[in-house]
């Protein structure tokens, strides 16, 4: 019986940036991938990357991720490197193209 196998991710694989803050496994099984530029979900098959948008006031409220974490109801928290702490909203727009957050300082 084999053991775990393990799979480097980078950015050519689709992550936002080679530089990792912090990675979290939520209790939904994702992997939540902080680096400097974004925060990238792996579902075991493939990346989604969202990043900061200073024209959408429900998208990340900066994009270097050091911290994440997830309280007893299941919502995500980011922490940046503004101070910023971001709750990650499970609402998801059509085609979970973006995530809603909500920006706490």
């Amino acid at each position: 019986m084999a053991g775990p196998r393990f799979h480097r991710l980078s950015y050519d694989d689709g992550l936002s940036n080679n530089t990792v803050n912090c990675i979290y496994k939520s209790s939904k099984g994702f992997l939540w991938i902080g680096t400097t530029l974004g925060l990238d979900r792996y579902d075991g098959y493939r990346i989604r990357s969202y990043f900061h948008d200073p024209n959408n006031p429900t998208s990340l409220p900066d994009g270097n991720i050091f911290e994440i974490t997830e309280d007893a109801e299941g919502m995500l928290w980011m922490n940046t490197s503004m101070g910023y702490y971001a709750k990650y909203y499970i609402m998801r727009s059509v085609a979970d193209k973006q995530l809603l957050f909500n920006t706490i300082y």
